[in-house]
């Protein structure tokens, strides 16, 4: 459960302004009720030059005050229980849902290239088999790798496939796309094509993915201002909804260093075939 700040603006006449911000002030949160999850609430703030009663706002969000979804340009303050709540497990299921797909609409040869997955929080233990049906050489970096074990013997059993787990990223002999969940990308990446959520980051190929679209019963409650990320990991990962756990981002942009302008279907193929994006599998150059 969580709560979702809405700024308003206070009236500039004395009396309107008066009247509104005592209604404000006894107004509670609002609860909203999700199908199939725990419920969240809304509530109502003052904004602008006339302030915030942060303590009274603390007051009202309780025990959740520390789980606060609000516009990024309204500052939560020192001194007080309020937090903003950071996604984290959502992120994780957007990269690799996202890499995923797109690596299934490009059908690569699986023994052509090798694929890391990095989970250093062993999130997706449960995704295993979609990237061992993807490639043939699948590497996971995480920190706990026991939470890897019954996945991997579950891969060995069931599919054969055997999985690596390591502690830290290496780089390998054949062409590697690293599906970065995590956002730990090391330099030693250079040579590999990498899928982060971050704007930025080294690798021959990177594809920097962004943009959460939300269901309509949701996106009516997203403030102005707010991010689409926070509201759909809220409900994931604080109310236990499914609504979000199998989407994906909705932009991807492409740096890739030999090609100007590639589609990000082409950059993959480049990358695992060491050809110009306008080369078909099995051409060379």
């Amino acid at each position: 459960m969580f709560v979702i700040l809405h700024p308003v603006e206070v009236p500039e006449k004395y009396f309107k302004r008066r009247k509104f911000i005592k209604e404000i002030a006894r107004s509670p949160a609002v609860i909203h009720r999700e199908s199939g999850a725990l419920p969240f609430y809304t509530l109502d703030v003052t904004s602008g030059r006339y302030g915030t009663d942060w303590n009274a706002v603390a007051e009202k969000c309780g025990k959740y005050a520390s789980r606060i979804v609000a516009p990024v340009s309204l500052p939560l303050p020192d001194g007080t229980s309020l937090r903003r709540f950071v996604p984290c497990s959502i992120v994780y299921s957007y990269v690799l849902n996202t890499a995923v797909r797109l690596l299934r609409s490009v059908k690569p040869d699986p023994h052509s290239f090798t694929l890391t997955l990095t989970d250093r929080l062993a999130l997706l233990s449960g995704a295993t088999v979609d990237l061992i049906e993807i490639c043939a050489c699948v590497r996971i970096i995480t920190s706990r790798p026991e939470r890897y074990a019954a996945a991997c013997e579950d891969a060995l059993k069931n599919y054969g496939a055997s999985i690596i787990l390591r502690s830290c990223y290496e780089p390998t002999q054949k062409p590697d796309i690293v599906i970065c969940a995590d956002g730990a990308i090391c330099s030693a990446m250079e040579n590999a094509a990498v899928f982060t959520a971050k704007n930025s980051g080294c690798g021959n190929v990177v594809f920097s993915m962004g943009g959460v679209e939300l269901l309509p019963q949701h996106s009516e409650f997203l403030p102005e201002g707010a991010k689409a990320i926070d509201l759909a990991g809220a409900l994931t990962e604080l109310c236990g909804s499914t609504a979000y756990t199998g989407a994906c981002f909705t932009d991807i942009s492409v740096s890739c260093s030999k090609c100007q302008s590639p589609s990000p279907e082409s950059c993959i193929l480049c990358h695992i075939t060491k050809n110009r994006p306008d080369l078909t599998r099995g051409q060379v150059i």
